[in-house]
């Protein structure tokens, strides 16, 4: 089969699906991704890697997609990304987008905060105010990234 085939049919896929994630209703969402994960294997079998991440990465991502598609609010999706940060696959993102340690920190107390938790409010200021000044001191240098790695070692 030509690779031009295999294109058109591959876009006019994507565009179904892209039709059916648009205009069907939020129970489908699953269905959806499922469908567009068996798509994108079926490309990356016949074309080679879509993406610079694997398919399997990609469904390990199931989980946060769903909940942001279910999010009522900028807390939910607070709560869902600092929960997918606690799998391997947010660690690997987050170490790998250059984001320093001390945000997830920040984030655990917006989501404290917003939650009216006072004293995980504490907690996560005490912790996440020493690590953005130990930061400033050390010219930009992530000292409590480098700290939760050496503990990690250990």
């Amino acid at each position: 089969m030509k690779l031009s085939v295999i294109l058109r049919r591959s876009i006019f896929c994507l565009l179904l699906l892209l039709n059916l994630i648009v205009f069907t209703p939020q129970q489908a969402a699953a269905d959806s991704f499922d469908d567009m994960i068996w798509l994108l294997t079926k490309v990356e079998q016949a074309s080679g890697p879509v993406f610079p991440i694997s398919i399997q990465d990609i469904q390990a991502s199931k989980g946060y997609i769903n909940c942001l598609v279910n999010a009522d609010n900028d807390i939910d999706v607070a709560v869902c990304t600092d929960t997918f940060h606690d799998t391997k696959l947010g660690q690997q993102a987050a170490s790998e987008s250059g984001i320093p340690s001390w945000f997830w920190d920040f984030l655990d107390l917006y989501i404290d905060i917003r939650t009216g938790d006072i004293w995980g409010a504490v907690e996560h200021l005490g912790k996440a105010a020493l690590c953005l000044i130990a930061q400033v001191l050390a010219e930009g240098y992530d000292v409590c990234g480098l700290i939760e790695e050496l503990a990690g070692l250990g």
